[in-house]
C-alpha cells in the first residue's frame, strides 16, 4: 500500500492551560515571569518546513531532509531579552511532530503575536498565537 501524500496540518495549544481558540488563533494572558509554551502539532507527507516568527522577526526554522533528521537553524541577532527552546518530536508516527517555543515573560517585548508556519509540496498551514500582557 502506498504511503499517502498530505498537505501540513498544525493542531495547536499552548500552556498555561487557560488560552482562548478563534478563527484567527491563539489567545492567552500572561504577566511578568510567567512561563509559557506554545506547541503545534504538525501532520505532514513528505517531509515539511517549520518557521516561527515574532510579529515581523524570524526566530528558527526547522526542516526535515530526505534522512528524516530535523536541520534546526534560529536568529542568533535577536536583541529580545528572551530564551526560545525550539524542539521537534515525533508524536504518534513518523508524519507526526511537536514543535514548541517556550519561554519566561522577561520584557514587555515577549508580548505580542507568534506565529507557526509549516510546509511541503502539497501546501502550508499556519497557526498564529498571542501573549497580551495581564495586569495584577
Amino acid at each position: 500500500m502506498p504511503i499517502k501524500k498530505v498537505p501540513p496540518d498544525i493542531s495547536a495549544s499552548a500552556d498555561p492551560h487557560k488560552f482562548n481558540r478563534t478563527s484567527e488563533g491563539i489567545y492567552f494572558s500572561a504577566k511578568y515571569s510567567d512561563k509559557f509554551e506554545m506547541i503545534c502539532n504538525i501532520t505532514a507527507n513528505p517531509f515539511y518546513s517549520v518557521t516561527w516568527t515574532k510579529g515581523d522577526t524570524w526566530l528558527g526554522n526547522i526542516t526535515y531532509m530526505d534522512d528524516k533528521r530535523p536541520k534546526i537553524l534560529t536568529n542568533t541577532n535577536l536583541d529580545m531579552i528572551y530564551d526560545c527552546v525550539f524542539d521537534l518530536k515525533p508524536v504518534n508516527d513518523e508524519h507526526t511532530h511537536k514543535t514548541s517555543v517556550s519561554s519566561r515573560i522577561t520584557d514587555p517585548s515577549v508580548f505580542g503575536e507568534y506565529k507557526c508556519v509549516t510546509s511541503n509540496v502539497y501546501g502550508y498551514d499556519e497557526q498564529i498565537f498571542n501573549i497580551i500582557q495581564r495586569v495584577g
